[in-house]
């Protein structure tokens, strides 16, 4: 349904009407509204928001502000009081560097920088100096406590032997003429490698005294200093000489050394060419054996190729010639050599092959047992710990042969094991179980019982017992005789009160007290 443009203004102006002023009523709420400024500004001027303003402008406070923005305008004047304080003392320092004269005017300022430089790098070299004192200083040997003999050498270690190559090494270079270099740089690598493992044990050693030394002198005497590294000195003096006399009486003179060195070269050398000559010896026996072998199955192929001879009567000239040949005798033995070669062949290939299979099963195996074990929790439980120790050496060197049958075994041995450790627990539980119930039902048979001793029942049922096994064994009379007189107390029973027993508790209660 479409509108005229006549509704659609009307509609406009009922929708408006209430915004909508006449020009006398907007002019009167004009003139209220300005008298209402006018009042608040009491100047005609207006003034500056409280947020934008600076340290020049005057924060005042009127009596009518209370509360919070109160605190407000007074922060504010202390801000804009500060600012110019600052501002002042800011522009006095401009103007007293504007008047004096720059440094750069001066004649003497690349002296000053020389100055300055030399004294850094005195500070610098003073202080190397004061830090070497210091190391020195937290040495235990500087201390005067620690000149005594056995208070230094408590807490090290006994000094090392001379190894006999330092001893040897002199007279080694006297009797040898020419020089090895390729031993000579194996023998420097060694001692470098040496005294690198011996640096860093002497590294360690200072470590660990550094951090027992936590209480150190403030200061030593430079007397105390010298005398420690004098006796530092002496002692290693006097084990130097220990050690030399030591190895000049204990090993062999640098000559002899020498000449064994040489012998044992020589020896050396000989027993290797004779094991190359007697290598090279079956190797020629070898090699002839296999030809005389070739020349053989030879002559049999071509034997076999052309057609069989005429049998010929021996002629006597036969025998005046050469040896006769002896091919027809091995020709049945090569034949059978043949045929077990091939039957080897066969029974090799198909081995490897069967091991080849049985390999790759048991490969499969023991990734499935493998992951079953570490999925499940009966073998953690269970440890094959003491099984594996009660092993005997001949099942262990059986195993050992082969690695996936002694895998799979080991394997299926710990599950097996596992299996019966759980079947014995569960077994030795349920013993456990069943003694508890025993010993409970016990509990409860003795407890009944006492209840019947109690209610005074626990006579009449032996008595009924012991009549029954007696009717049983005895004779049909004395059974009878038995079962009459018993049916007759019963009928006696049934006219009068219950019969009363002495072990019955009820009987004092009935006033009838047995003896």
């Amino acid at each position: 349904m479409s509108a005229t443009p006549g509704e659609i203004t009307s509609l406009f102006q009922t929708r408006l009407e209430q915004y909508i002023k006449p020009r006398e009523q907007v002019n009167y709420v004009r003139r209220i509204v300005a008298l209402h400024l006018a009042s608040c500004t009491r100047d005609d001027t207006g003034l500056k928001p409280l947020s934008l303003a600076e340290h020049s402008d005057n924060a005042d406070v009127y009596p009518d502000i209370k509360g919070v923005q109160k605190e407000y305008v007074e922060a504010l004047r202390a801000n804009t009081a500060a600012r110019r304080e600052f501002d002042e003392v800011l522009q006095a320092a401009r103007v007293a560097d504007e008047s004096s004269s720059p440094l750069a005017s001066r004649p003497d300022l690349v002296q000053e920088q020389l100055s300055l430089l030399k004294l850094r790098k005195r500070l610098g070299c003073l202080l190397a100096i004061q830090r070497s004192l210091d190391r020195v200083a937290e040495k235990p040997a500087s201390h005067p406590d620690f000149l005594v003999g056995l208070e230094t050498s408590a807490d090290f270690q006994d000094p090392p032997d001379v190894p006999r190559i330092v001893t040897n090494r002199f007279a080694i270079e006297q009797a040898s003429s020419k020089l090895d270099l390729q031993k000579r740089l194996y023998q420097l690598e060694k001692a470098v490698l040496r005294a690198r493992l011996f640096l860093g044990q002497k590294e360690r050693l200072l470590a660990d005294a550094r951090s027992r030394s936590a209480n150190k002198p403030a200061v030593v005497s430079l007397g105390a200093k010298i005398e420690a590294l004098h006796a530092t000195r002496s002692e290693l003096v006097s084990w130097m000489e220990a050690e030399l006399s030591k190895a000049s009486t204990n090993d062999t003179s640098p000559i002899d050394y020498a000449e064994e060195k040489r012998q044992e070269a020589t020896t050396d050398e000989t027993t290797i060419k004779l094991k190359t000559r007697e290598v090279q010896q079956r190797y020629s026996q070898y090699v002839d054996a296999r030809n005389q072998l070739l020349e053989v199955a030879t002559r049999e192929h071509s034997q076999a190729s052309l057609p069989p001879p005429t049998r010929q009567t021996p002629s006597p000239k036969r025998t005046d010639g050469g040896p006769e040949p002896v091919e027809y005798l091995l020709t049945p033995y090569l034949e059978v050599l043949l045929s077990v070669s091939r039957q080897q062949k066969a029974i090799i290939s198909q081995k490897s092959h069967v091991n080849a299979i049985m390999g790759k099963e048991c490969k499969s195996a023991c990734q499935v047992l493998s992951h079953l074990a570490e999925e499940s929790q009966l073998l953690p439980s269970h440890p094959m710990e003491d099984c594996s120790k009660r092993r005997s050496g001949i099942r262990t060197e059986m195993e050992s042969g082969s690695n996936d049958g002694s895998n799979i075994s080991s394997l299926v041995q710990r599950w097996v094991y596992a299996a019966d450790s759980a079947k014995m627990a569960t077994l030795e539980t349920v013993a456990e179980t069943i003694e508890t119930g025993q010993i409970a039902l016990e509990n409860c048979m003795n407890s009944l019982q006492g209840i019947d001793r109690l209610l005074g029942q626990d006579e009449d049922a032996k008595l009924d017992e012991g009549d029954a096994g007696s009717s049983l064994e005895k004779d049909g009379r004395r059974g009878g005789e038995e079962t009459s007189f018993r049916g007759a107390n019963k009928d006696k029973e049934k006219g009068r009160a219950p019969m009363q027993r002495p072990g019955d508790p009820w009987s004092r209660l009935r006033g009838e007290i047995l003896t």
